[in-house]
């Protein structure tokens, strides 16, 4: 059940959101109509009505539609990708911290994948592409000083090295939520072949 205008305390009496609770209800609400319906389906209007509240309230949040949608970008890739970038730093290869990275991806992909889909596409609008395309530009910089540092590859390679091996990680998933592949193959599968590649890029270059 959401969140309504409204909680109860202890003592059954309603208690108002904080504004950091209404904040976040407005997130939720806009994450359910995503997953549902896409961008599309989400305005200032739609997400109040979801909420239960009236429609010029989440104004006092967020500047516009866009705002909002970014807002809830960061928040879903975050949690995300904190955890795996924690899972990552605790392996000391990087076949480990491929892999660690990759079991994350999968166990936040399980419990939010319409959501994830739909901001993470690329033809994703406006203040969402923004946020897309910088967070894609932080995580590939953050793989090629890996691949740099443990397999002695150029700069420019390792960059591009990094931007492959990130791209096909939704080919991963797609293929493990169609059933050609179990999740434990399908990781140990990529992990082996990103790995690898940047040893042999390193042995070559």
């Amino acid at each position: 059940m959401s969140l309504t205008d409204e909680t109860r305390t202890q003592s059954g009496q309603p208690a108002r959101l904080t504004r950091a609770q209404r904040r976040e209800h407005f997130l939720d609400v806009a994450a359910a109509l995503v997953a549902e319906g896409g961008f599309e389906a989400v305005t200032m209007e739609s997400v109040a009505a979801r909420a239960g509240v009236s429609k010029g309230l989440g104004y006092a949040y967020f500047d516009n539609r866009g705002e909002l949608l970014a807002a809830l970008f960061e928040r879903e890739t975050g949690e995300m990708d904190r955890p795996a970038t924690t899972a990552a730093d605790r392996e000391e290869t990087f076949e480990g911290k491929v892999r660690a990275t990759v079991g994350v991806v999968f166990d936040v992909v399980s419990q939010k994948g319409p959501l994830l889909a739909r901001l993470l596409r690329a033809e994703a609008e406006g203040p969402v592409d923004e946020r897309r395309r910088k967070r894609q530009r932080v995580i590939e910089q953050r793989w090629a000083r890996l691949i740099a540092e443990e397999f002695g590859v150029d700069e420019a390679t390792s960059r591009a090295a990094a931007a492959v091996m990130l791209s096909s990680i939704p080919r991963v998933i797609e293929l493990w939520a169609t059933g050609k592949g179990s999740r434990e193959e399908l990781t140990e599968t990529y992990t082996r072949m990103c790995t690898a590649a940047a040893r042999d890029l390193g042995e070559t270059g």
